[in-house]
């Protein structure tokens, strides 16, 4: 008989090689820069970059410190994969990949952006009215928010007849992180146009940092 024994080892150290992508989201078009770091001095043969994990190959590197100017461009909205294989070729030994890794790349449309960007606001104006505002306060920033409860509180049962008259969304600007609309409200003077301001934080969420 032949005795078999498993043995499981597992890591805690860091990594050897670690692949990097900045900026990962942005609007088309967006151009993404990439990185290898060989923490562990692998010897590299060549470094191969599938900037849509596609299975073709669109740059080759024979350093890392050649890849370092690798970038990958993304002109249409989307979801993509971009994926580096790092080969190693020892002496007298065929090709082997040693480290393979993706980064994910979102380039949203800006009318899906735009349009979530108006329901945080109108959002905001139904929880508002509806006497809801700590749940309203949710759509400020952290910044905002202190002063803006102050403002909602002393409102107090006049708010459905304030809400109607904070003006509806018109044209605006978006940048990644960062939006700027006009509110249009019918004042004494006519129509007049309020800047409203929205931040992307960093847990991902669009908020309203003042109007």
């Amino acid at each position: 008989q032949t005795a078999t024994q498993t043995i499981t080892v597992n890591s805690t150290g860091q990594a050897p090689l670690v692949f990097l992508a900045s900026p990962s989201k942005g609007f088309a078009p967006l151009t993404t820069g990439f990185t290898v770091v060989n923490r562990g001095d692998a010897a590299i043969t060549r470094i191969d970059l599938s900037c849509s994990d596609n299975g073709t190959i669109d740059l080759t590197s024979a350093t890392v410190a050649a890849f370092a100017g690798s970038v990958c461009s993304y002109n249409v909205p989307g979801n993509y994969q971009a994926r580096v294989n790092v080969v190693s070729q020892p002496t007298g030994q065929p090709e082997q990949v040693i480290y393979t890794a993706t980064q994910s790349i979102y380039v949203p449309a800006v009318s899906v952006v735009d349009e979530m960007l108006r329901g945080v606001y109108t959002s905001m104006l139904g929880r508002l009215n509806a006497g809801n505002i700590p749940l309203a306060l949710n759509a400020f920033t952290a910044s905002a928010s202190p002063r803006f409860s102050s403002m909602f509180t002393s409102i107090g049962s006049n708010m459905p007849s304030v809400v109607g008259q904070l003006g509806s969304i018109q044209q605006g600007t978006i940048s990644d992180v960062f939006a700027e609309y006009i509110l249009v409200r019918t004042t004494a003077n006519g129509l007049e146009g309020f800047p409203i301001h929205m931040m992307l934080g960093e847990d991902g969420i669009w908020r309203i940092d003042g109007m």
